[in-house]
């Protein structure tokens, strides 16, 4: 999931606050485990559909009741977790492909990218609005009323009622971008071969500021949001003010999902990796190969791979 204004949890704003004797703490979500009983990584379940090409992305619903897939036989598909049944609502063209990583659920609506149409679904799997330009990263509103699309050196924002562009802006050299509340990040190379992030207005996609970048990757959502490269990590609510993760003898970081104080990170190859969001810690990690496509929701975890998808519950 890239998608991507974010805002890491309530609780990193929160974590000063000095409350009254007499007032309950805040519920923010953050898992405040002893340090002898971290959460781990459960056995991963494994949802598969027909057909046998690769996950190209994954986003799960609210609450985890429900995951879609892009990337097998070209192939849009809506899983029950509970039951770890799928059918597929959607297929692209022959000569379509999805865009690794490009997907984002929020509230009703989810969203899948692919090279030549950003698609924008229900929950129930019912196409809304097809798109018909690139969607190299995807992202949705707070509302579910705007889709964002990452195009070649260009962020475009376009009404889902009827598909028209509300707000463009060139952005040379973008990598990914995450959306979030009232804001869209965007990570670029520049002409130089220098790394930034640019934040944007989420409704007029106006400039507001940009800050430098040791990678041109950035990942996650509304909740939260980690710099990449290969080897390196740093998560926050603002790309001006990240901590790092502690990724020593990791080298093929890949996609981040963040909720509730806890970062999952896949690698290409390394495996799955669970990271405790306010120390940097690194809490658990699992076996998998060729990840591509990740999210994480209700303390769930997706990650897209070969022959399907992982889905871990973090306990």
């Amino acid at each position: 999931m890239r998608t991507s204004s974010l805002l890491l949890l309530a609780s990193l704003s929160l974590a000063g606050c000095q409350c009254g004797a007499d007032t309950p703490p805040a519920d923010t979500g953050v898992v405040d485990a002893p340090p002898d009983d971290p959460p781990r990584l459960s056995p991963p379940r494994v949802l598969r559909s027909e057909g046998d090409a690769a996950v190209a992305s994954v986003a799960i619903g609210p609450e985890a009741a429900s995951l879609v897939a892009a990337g097998w036989d070209k192939a849009v598909v809506l899983f029950d977790v509970a039951s770890e049944t799928g059918r597929v609502v959607h297929r692209i063209g022959d000569g379509d492909v999805f865009q690794e990583g490009a997907a984002a659920w929020r509230g009703a609506r989810f969203v899948i990218g692919t090279f030549s149409a950003t698609l924008v679904f229900a929950e129930d799997g019912s196409l809304i609005r097809e798109i018909a330009d690139t969607g190299y990263d995807v992202g949705l509103s707070e509302d579910g009323a705007i889709v964002y699309r990452l195009g070649r050196d260009e962020l475009v924002a376009h009404s889902v009622a009827d598909g028209s562009t509300t707000a463009r802006a060139a952005v040379q050299g973008a990598g990914s971008m995450v959306v979030g509340a009232d804001a869209v990040w965007v990570a670029r190379t520049t002409d130089a071969g220098e790394y930034e992030v640019v934040t944007l207005d989420g409704a007029t996609l106006a400039e507001r500021s940009r800050v430098p970048a040791f990678g041109a990757q950035i990942d996650g959502d509304e909740r939260g949001l980690a710099m990449f490269n290969l080897s390196r990590a740093e998560v926050g609510a603002d790309p001006s003010d990240l901590s790092p993760l502690v990724t020593e003898g990791i080298t093929d970081l890949d996609g981040f999902a963040l909720e509730g104080g806890l970062v999952v990170a896949s690698g290409f190859s390394e495996g799955v990796f669970l990271f405790d969001a306010r120390t940097g810690a690194r809490l658990d990690a699992a076996e998998s190969a060729n990840a591509s496509g990740i999210d994480l929701r209700a303390r769930t975890a997706a990650i897209g791979r070969q022959e399907g998808v992982l889905m871990f519950a973090i306990e």
